[in-house]
Parts: C-alpha cells; sequence; structure tokens
C-alpha cells in the first residue's frame, strides 16, 4: 500500500498526503488462541520536506476490540525515505483476543490559528505485513527472534542502531534508546 504515487512534473507535492490523515485498516484477526504473536511489517516514510518538515506523525496502533480503544505501536516524527522493517511482540502491548485489527496513519495536520503548521510532504508506503505465533519464549538477547542469542542478534541491533530497522527487543537496557551501550550488553550475554 502507498499513500501516492502519481509522477507530477516540477509539483512534488501534488499526489501526497495533504490536510488531514490517510488510514489503513487491517482486517480483523482472531488471535485469541495464541500466547503471544509477532507482527512484521515494512514501512516507509517521510515527512521531512514541505513548509513545515519533521512534525507531522506516522503512527500504527493495535486494538483487540475491546471499548473501542487504539494502543500505538508506533508513534514518530523520524523521516526515513527507505524500507524499513519493523517488528513487535504483541503481547507485549494489549491482550491477545478474537477481534485484532490494526490500523496505518500517515499524516499532514494544521493547526487553527497556526500559519506555520501544515504543508508538509507526507508519503507513506507499507508492505510484507505478517502475523507469527511464536512457539518459544524469548530470550533477552535474541533481537531476531531466531531462538538463539549469537552474531547475527548483533547485526540486526546494530541496523536498529542505525535506523535500518525497528525493534523493541534491541533496547536492552530499557533506557528508551537503542545505542553502544545495548551492543555491548549484548555482545557480554554471547560471550557469557
Amino acid at each position: 500500500f502507498i499513500t501516492g504515487n502519481d509522477e507530477v512534473e516540477n509539483n512534488s507535492g501534488q499526489d501526497d498526503v495533504d490536510g488531514g490523515t490517510t488510514i489503513l485498516y487491517s482486517t480483523v484477526y482472531d488471535l485469541s488462541s495464541f500466547d503471544n504473536v509477532l507482527l512484521t511489517y515494512w514501512r516507509w516514510y517521510t515527512n521531512n520536506l514541505g513548509n513545515n518538515p519533521g512534525n507531522d506523525i506516522w503512527q500504527v496502533q493495535v486494538s483487540n476490540g475491546n471499548n473501542n480503544s487504539w494502543i500505538d505501536l508506533e508513534n514518530t516524527n523520524q523521516s526515513n525515505p527507505a524500507w524499513e522493517r519493523v517488528r513487535f511482540i504483541l503481547g507485549q502491548y494489549i491482550e491477545l483476543t478474537e477481534t485484532m485489527q490494526f490500523r496505518y496513519i500517515a499524516s499532514d495536520l494544521s493547526n487553527p490559528g497556526d500559519g506555520g503548521s501544515g504543508g508538509s510532504l507526507i508519503e507513506a508506503a507499507l508492505d510484507d505485513f505478517s502475523i507469527g505465533a511464536i512457539a518459544f519464549d524469548v530470550i533477552n538477547g535474541d533481537i531476531n527472534l531466531d531462538g538463539e542469542v549469537n552474531i547475527l542478534d548483533v547485526v540486526t541491533l546494530v541496523n536498529v542502531a542505525l535506523g535500518f530497522e525497528t525493534s523493541e527487543l534491541a533496547d536492552l537496557n530499557q533506557d528508551g534508546e537503542v545505542n553502544v551501550i545495548d551492543v555491548v550488553i549484548l555482545v557480554n550475554l554471547i560471550l557469557e
């Protein structure tokens, strides 16, 4: 899925998200019989051009159908005009039910009375959405979820730190950042 793909000569803002939100809803999934599942998708998002660069938001949310409430999995204004793989272990965010649904939101919002807001060039794309059952306990340091803690996890962690991938498992010290400290912790886990 892509927010726009029309090539208009000399007008890059012709086919982007303008003055509102574009929302993509998934179908409803019954995940109630699983202890835990892994949500994976690839995304491409940019908001860094136009009159208000870097201020609009990309959101990914999940709902389990209870009270029609949505929980953020992603809520960022970080532009990355490249394909990025994103993964979440859903049970860490929400109770799994028979009415699970996801939504992806790209916004170009303006604030009333604020002449400087809005006017960003917003483009987003989504591909390879998948939900998979996790048949094993998540091992601390197993960033790539292959059931082992090894050098492949270091590679994945470095990719997350550099912004090429996203994984909530990469923040090993739970300080809200993925950085060299997390790499050191992971290397120590492997060496021990």
